[in-house]
């Protein structure tokens, strides 16, 4: 059934059940340098799945330290640390997911750093590599689902357990370009108090709101604080507004006809492909992930969260691993897109 590999994809077994992160970066890599990438991940963790299609690579990292005594937090420093190291020898655009809990999680960290390289040109200055967190602004901006809720748990919610006084200054200072003065006389406070308040939030959370980047995030984190529960569960898309004919237009009708299960099958089949390196016609609505592509589970997650990217639809992490073949998750996509 399968060509032979010219470079090995699949993880071959998941044994640790610590923290897991994953990392994307837009480049190229032959036989040897796929090689040496799989290679340099086993140097810095116990587990790591390389999934290398034609113009970028997927890299997924975890696994329980060696030091049975470390506590979560220094797992988590430690696996952070290897990303980095490893984010910085790859060439092209280079997004590092957050770094989440375990392997049932990794899904969040992957499409976090898919959805960065994907909004990534929204931020010309950005450095490389870059973390999926530094770039909400233009995930939420991109229409990112995960990018509003990230932002609220990171910034929105932090800055209002602070109290109502600095989420009120931090909220005037933006809404005053920045300036002390005014904030201070909005306020009635002196303008040493305000600087005060700002220092003390950039403490607790992390983001200085003096700071032009860190300033846009606070903004942001603002902004979806004060919008309504029903207006954040909504991603924010920008593009013209829909047609408002009442007969269906042309677009309509072949954006209807891209949904149909056919095309789904199509395209979910390219995808499947290309992880597994067979043809394209060997891959059926029969074919089994497992028995017939050695396909596992975070190979299944690296095709799942290409079918959501390509496709614009979430997938219930639950549901994923019990996809067995190519028509099982051609049929949970359609039934998304109802």
């Amino acid at each position: 059934l399968r060509r032979r590999r010219r470079r090995p994809r699949r993880a071959a077994g998941w044994h640790g059940t610590g923290p897991v992160v994953a990392i994307v970066a837009r480049t190229v890599l032959d036989a040897l340098a796929t090689s040496h990438l799989r290679h340099e991940c086993r140097q810095w963790v116990q587990d790591c799945l390389v999934s290398v299609h034609s113009d970028s690579v997927i890299v997924v990292l975890g696994g329980e330290s060696a030091d049975e005594q470390a506590d979560a937090a220094t797992r988590r420093a430690r696996l952070a640390t290897a990303a980095d190291r490893i984010a910085a020898d790859l060439d092209g655009a280079v997004v590092i997911g957050p770094v989440v809990d375990g392997v049932a999680q990794a899904g969040r960290s992957l499409r976090s750093a898919l959805a960065g390289l994907h909004a990534l040109p929204g931020w010309a200055e950005a450095p490389n590599p870059v973390r999926a967190d530094d770039l909400l602004p233009e995930r939420l901006l991109d229409g990112d689902p995960l990018a509003g809720e990230q932002i609220q748990t990171l910034v929105t919610q932090p800055l209002r357990d602070m109290g109502p006084l600095y989420e009120e200054t931090v909220a005037t200072y933006l809404a005053l370009g920045r300036s002390l003065e005014m904030t201070a006389r909005t306020l009635f406070v002196h303008a040493n108090t305000v600087r005060y308040r700002l220092g003390r939030v950039s403490k607790q959370i992390g983001w200085d709101a003096t700071d032009a980047r860190d300033g846009l995030v606070l903004h942001l984190a603002v902004i979806v604080g004060s919008s309504p529960p029903a207006a954040r569960a909504e991603p924010l898309r920008l593009g013209p507004a829909p047609p408002v004919h009442h007969e269906p237009s042309i677009t309509t009708q072949e954006n209807a006809m891209s949904n149909a299960p056919t095309d789904v099958l199509t395209a979910v089949a390219e995808i499947v492909a290309e992880e597994a390196d067979v043809d394209t016609t060997l891959v059926t609505p029969e074919t089994r992930f497992a028995d017939d592509l050695d396909i596992d589970s975070l190979g299944l997650l690296t095709i799942a969260t290409q079918v959501e990217e390509r496709f614009g639809v979430t997938l219930d992490d639950a549901l994923i691993p019990t996809v067995k073949t190519v028509g099982a998750l051609v049929d949970l996509v359609s039934a998304q897109k109802r």
